[in-house]
């Protein structure tokens, strides 16, 4: 494993278009076979564009709740908590309803899924239930015709509507949200603009731990902005220089008039620093030092990161979300998820 971040400069002003960006954030949608009659052929079946799935991909916690570590979402294990359908507002009420006194599961934060987040769940190489093989969830409506479930999502054509998931084969249409009645599946967590905010920093301080000679001090605290709706910050430095966790996902660095590309995806290198700098907090007297910075390797396509420490330790956010200890040739699970 490499020791050494290395630059690869490229000149790119990233605040010209976005147009070629790719959001790292998405995810591949499981379909493994091509269909396209074209040769090479170029379907999604084909490119599987997108993060691959982590394997396993779920966390079954044994207390009720199921942990998608692709998308860092909790959901209850039971896919039909209520027991019955309920109407649109209905399913808002429930979910609220588990979030009185000490809550549902120990959580006081749960909630109806948005669209995006219903359908994410969605393998559509799959169907009874469109679900990823070897899911933990219990109780999924899956065979009967009448099968959708419930997003907080309202169409925006029509606000007497709002938009459902089919748990049978992953179809996304609208519904009445008083006339009918669809299943409810509660969700907690996501990503928020203060977790987003906090992955920068980490990403960022990461970088300056390695060349904080070089940057000076910092000037000023974290900022943000937003190019097509999507939020960037930054952090200027002393020497003038500043390090831009990119609207694009990437992280760069500017300075004198020249932007340098770093090949990292701010908010996985991020949310890796956090956590490997959690654990190291506790246990500094033993790592010791760190050794060079973070580093970053992949397999079957899949990103991990790495801290080396003086005592010849590493903490390791793995590829398959979860981090590690790795000494004297032996590997030690801490069970704790870092995406």
């Amino acid at each position: 494993m490499a020791k050494r971040l290395y630059f690869i400069i490229a000149a790119v002003l990233i605040f010209i278009s976005a147009a070629y960006g790719y959001d790292a954030e998405l995810r591949r949608t499981g379909q493994q076979s091509s269909y396209d009659a074209n040769r090479p052929q170029k379907d999604d079946g084909a490119l599987k564009k997108g993060v691959a799935w982590l394997s396993p991909r779920f966390i079954d916690n044994s207390d009720g709740t199921v942990t998608d570590k692709l998308t860092g979402l909790m959901w209850t294990k039971n896919a039909n908590l209520p027991g019955a359908t309920k109407s649109w507002q209905g399913a808002l009420n429930y979910a609220a309803s588990m979030n009185t006194s000490s809550g549902t599961y120990g959580y006081t934060d749960w909630r109806l899924p948005n669209q995006e987040e219903l359908f994410s769940l969605i393998d559509v190489s799959r169907y009874y239930p469109a679900l990823p093989a070897n899911h933990p969830f219990t109780n999924v409506e899956s065979t009967a015709d009448l099968c959708w479930y419930w997003s907080s999502t309202t169409y925006a054509g029509s606000t007497n509507v709002a938009w459902v998931v089919h748990m049978d084969d992953g179809a996304v249409n609208y519904d009445n949200k008083s006339n009918n009645t669809n299943y409810v599946w509660p969700v907690r967590g996501g990503r928020t603009a203060a977790s987003d905010s906090s992955a920068a920093a980490s990403a960022i301080n990461a970088i300056y731990e390695q060349y904080a000679s070089w940057f000076g001090t910092a000037s000023g605290s974290l900022t943000s902005g937003t190019y097509n709706g999507i939020t960037y910050y930054t952090q200027w430095f002393s020497n003038g220089a500043a390090i831009v966790a990119g609207y694009d996902g990437n992280l760069y660095t500017y300075y004198n008039g020249t932007w340098y590309g770093l090949s990292i995806v701010w908010k996985d290198y991020g949310k890796a620093a956090s956590a490997i700098n959690t654990v190291y907090a506790k246990y500094a007297s033993w790592f010791g030092t760190k050794a060079g910075g973070l580093t970053s390797a992949t397999y079957n396509g899949i990103t991990y990161y790495v801290q080396w420490f003086s005592n010849g330790a590493a903490i390791v956010a793995g590829y398959d979300g979860n981090l590690y200890t790795y000494y004297n040739g032996t590997w030690y699970s801490l069970g704790v998820t870092w995406k």
